[in-house]
């Protein structure tokens, strides 16, 4: 009997306290990156941008977005939120680009105002990769922007490598049999 007693308490008091779900009810502010692969990836050299949203939509309310490197700041913006299409939350864009390497941490803050209290996103990183391709890379920089220069073993490699042909001696033989033999 006693410990149904003390199970029925620990059942009441469960139900008492909120939740993970009804506290996020509150105000809102999130940082989602664009025009970057796989949510965190772009190249050095090509713009990319961050949508700030600001949930509820509460009129004139503005945001600032910080971005760093290696923990110093390179770019301060002051946005002014426009109402979203479904007139629930505020928004806003900021493009951003860099032509070195790295990661870079995107964050942003709403000041406390007579309507809004100050919010603080959790800031995100967007990973910088760099466009070079020497002979032997691969992936995205070898994909998206071969170099162009060279002597033609060079372009040939750096076609191999971006088409993912092998490079060996009987793979070129056999290919040459095949072209000389379709008359070709």
């Amino acid at each position: 009997m006693h410990g149904k007693r003390w199970g029925v308490a620990l059942f009441a008091l469960m139900m008492a306290t909120p939740s993970a779900a009804s506290a996020a009810k509150g105000p809102l502010l999130s940082l989602t990156p664009e025009r970057v692969s796989n949510g965190h990836l772009a190249l050095a050299g090509t713009p990319w941008r961050v949508r700030v949203v600001m949930q509820p939509w509460v009129e004139g309310q503005t945001a600032t977005v910080r971005f760093y490197r290696h923990g110093h700041k390179l770019r301060v913006v002051n946005l002014n939120l426009t109402m979203s299409p479904t007139g629930k939350s505020g928004m806003a864009v900021v493009a951003f680009g860099t032509s070195k390497p790295g990661t870079i941490e995107v964050q942003a803050t709403h000041l406390a105002t007579p309507t809004a209290i100050q919010l603080v996103a959790k800031p995100v990183r967007v990973d910088v990769a760099a466009l070079r391709a020497r002979p032997g890379a691969r992936g995205s920089a070898a994909r998206y922007r071969p170099q162009r220069g060279g002597s033609a073993e060079e372009k040939d490699l750096r076609h191999r490598i971006i088409h993912g042909i092998s490079s060996t001696t009987e793979g070129n033989r056999v290919k040459i049999a095949s072209v000389i033999s379709s008359g070709g």
